[in-house]
C-alpha cells in the first residue's frame, strides 16, 4: 500500500496541468480549485480500480473522508513530511493509466461518479469512507470499466 501523500505527490508531477489548476470551479455553493477536486476524485477512483485489478487497495481508504464539501482525502489536506520514500513502478505505471482513463471526464461528470458512490452515499458526514465493504458491488458495477482500463 500506498501512501496518499505521494500518490498525490506522484499525480501533480505526471500531470501538472490537470492537477495542479489554480482554475476555480463551482460545486456545492463552494468554489474550488479544479486541480485539488481532480486530485482528489481520481484518487479515490484509482483506489477503487486498484482494489478490483490487484485486489488490494492503494492508498489507506481510511484516508478519504466524507466531508461538507464532499470526498476529500484528508492526509492531502493536512500532509505529513515524507520526501524520502518513493512509490513503486508498478504504482507509477498504474497511476499514469487512471489518469489516462479519466482525462477527458468533465468536472461534473467525476462529481456525479462520487455523489452516486455507494461507499460515499453510506458513509456519514466527517467519517472515513470504506471502499472494501462494497468490493463485490464494484466487481459488478465496474466490470466493462475495468476491462477498458485492463487494455490501456
Amino acid at each position: 500500500m500506498e501512501s496518499s501523500i505521494l500518490v498525490g505527490k506522484y499525480l501533480k508531477e505526471f500531470n501538472t496541468e490537470l492537477f495542479n489548476s489554480k482554475e476555480i470551479i463551482g460545486f456545492n455553493g463552494k468554489d474550488v480549485y479544479s486541480g485539488e477536486f481532480y486530485l482528489h476524485k481520481i484518487m479515490y477512483l484509482a483506489n477503487i480500480f486498484h482494489l478490483l485489478v490487484f485486489e488490494e487497495e492503494l492508498i489507506p481508504t481510511s484516508d478519504f473522508l466524507n466531508w461538507e464539501n464532499g470526498l476529500v482525502n484528508i492526509r492531502l489536506i493536512n500532509p505529513s513530511n515524507e520526501d524520502n520514500i518513493e512509490i513503486s513502478n508498478e504504482t507509477k505505471v498504474f497511476l499514469k493509466k487512471i489518469t489516462i482513463f479519466f482525462s477527458d471526464s468533465k468536472p461534473d461528470e467525476l462529481y456525479e461518479i462520487i455523489q452516486s458512490d455507494i461507499a460515499y452515499k453510506n458513509t456519514s458526514l466527517n467519517e472515513s469512507i470504506n471502499i472494501k465493504k462494497f468490493i463485490n458491488f464494484y466487481k459488478e458495477e465496474y466490470a466493462e470499466a475495468i476491462k477498458e482500463f485492463k487494455n490501456l
